[in-house]
């Protein structure tokens, strides 16, 4: 996917990341006054330090933890303690509103028509708004040149449309599509594939906690905060009658969101990062899918903070030039490659229809590299010769691809791997089999400990 456009994006990277080579050390004492700041530790860091430690960074210190990009952070006490985001050390760009000025009301009303609650326009832009004003050091749409903040708009939306069923699921289908609101409590049944009926979206099969059984996905019980919810096992709250085989929405940490939030350590790193407080979301886990400012949040915060092999989907887009390792940072262990003749190839070619969808109504005249993605530049030549990718058909000759000759359609038996599918999924608790159903994998692995 190398284009002249992107020769000369990746020119001006180099070029704007060269100004801003200084090596910058955490909480040093010229931008960290003690007077009304402390020097406390990131606890959504990947790696583990204390606030005892990141104290003497406001001391002048300069090796570890205060050399590690955001592992101690500066915190204006008069302000809630969230940490930063992982930079991109791009400038910002204060000339060009992500909102205002490239994703407009219009545009997102064509992508998104069958839009439902808790994904509103209005939120979207306000969960933007609060994100950025929440962390000052590195925004989301907001860095670099305005053609990067396209990028980015177009690789977010591409992702969350396919995560979020078009931004009609709030909650994932399997675990509480089958709902009841009694008394002012969402219930949910939570139900495995082989009993889940697609056509009526209820669990006409057992419930996962009915007949006593003890009920625990998305939780691991040996985390406690704050390296995660507290969570257990969960039980139906009642054995018979209409309610048979239904649990609290909110004793539950299944996926929400535009981006499917999942697990109890994801939802307390979710909670920091959105509202500065560790159990706002340990709670009250079904905010994400009820509040438009949380669902849509939750997404950003995914997107901006979640770090698989040293970087995260906003560095991704903007510093590597990548929509593949976008794929790969949320859902790489089963796309990327991904099974020709199972649901997740198919996935590979919903997501890219997404993506070429939104490239195209935010103006954009190249696409980002595949690369990143194992295979996905040929999922994306299968997809235009199977005709599943209508909205990609007016990339196909400004790109470079595999030659479309050699590789053969699913139903000519072709395989378009290297090799195998990865058989060790990144993510626990498989649900997505249908077309057009929401990702519903945890987000992240569980944290080593």
């Amino acid at each position: 996917f190398t284009t002249t456009a992107v020769v000369a994006n990746r020119q001006l990277q180099q070029q704007q990341q060269a100004e801003w080579s200084e090596p910058t050390y955490a909480c040093s004492p010229s931008n960290c006054s003690p007077s009304t700041n402390q020097c406390i530790a990131n606890p959504n860091h990947g790696q583990k330090s204390t606030d005892e430690h990141c104290a003497a960074c406001q001391k002048g210190q300069t090796y570890w933890p205060c050399d590690v990009d955001g592992l101690c952070y500066c915190w204006d006490t008069s302000s809630p303690k969230i940490p930063p985001a992982p930079s991109t050390k791009l400038p910002f760009n204060t000339n060009t509103d992500p909102c205002d000025d490239i994703l407009t009301l219009e545009v997102f009303e064509a992508l998104a028509p069958e839009a439902q609650h808790p994904y509103s326009y209005r939120g979207f832009c306000q969960a933007v708004r609060d994100y950025n004003a929440n962390h000052p050091s590195e925004g989301i749409f907001i860095m670099g040149t305005e053609v990067q903040q396209r990028h980015e708009l177009a690789a977010f939306l591409g992702n969350v449309l396919h995560e979020s069923d078009e931004l009609k699921a709030g909650r994932e289908y399997l675990m509480c599509a089958d709902q009841k609101f009694v008394g002012g409590e969402m219930y949910c049944k939570p139900c495995d594939m082989s009993g889940f009926d697609w056509e009526t979206f209820t669990c006409t099969g057992e419930s996962l906690a009915s007949e006593g059984r003890a009920f625990n996905g998305y939780c691991q019980s040996n985390l406690l905060p704050p390296d995660g919810c507290q969570c257990d096992d969960v039980y139906e709250v009642s054995s018979d009658g209409e309610m048979a085989g239904f649990v609290k929405a909110d004793k539950l940490y299944f996926g929400r969101g535009a981006i499917q939030l999942s697990w109890n350590y994801n939802y307390i790193k979710a909670s920091v990062a959105l509202t500065g407080h560790s159990q706002t979301f340990c709670q009250r886990p079904d905010w994400v899918a009820t509040k438009e400012e949380y669902a849509w949040g939750a997404g950003l915060f995914y997107w901006m903070e979640n770090v698989k092999n040293d970087k995260t989907c906003h560095q991704a887009v903007l510093m590597h030039n990548e929509f593949g390792q976008t794929l790969d940072i949320i859902n790489g262990g089963l796309e990327c490659p991904s099974d020709d003749h199972g649901w997740h190839g198919k996935a590979v070619q919903l997501r890219l229809n997404r993506y070429c969808r939104a490239a195209t109504a935010l103006g954009l005249d190249t696409l980002l590299s595949l690369d990143g993605c194992m295979d996905m530049d040929k999922k994306f030549v299968q997809c235009l010769k199977e005709g599943n990718c209508d909205a990609c058909k007016v990339w196909e000759d400004k790109i470079s691809l595999p030659d479309i000759s050699t590789i053969l359609t699913v139903e000519e038996g072709g395989a378009t791997g290297n090799g195998p599918p990865t058989k060790k999924p990144t993510k626990k608790n498989n649900t997505k089999r249908p077309t057009k159903r929401p990702t519903l994998q945890p987000v992240t692995p569980p944290p080593t400990i």
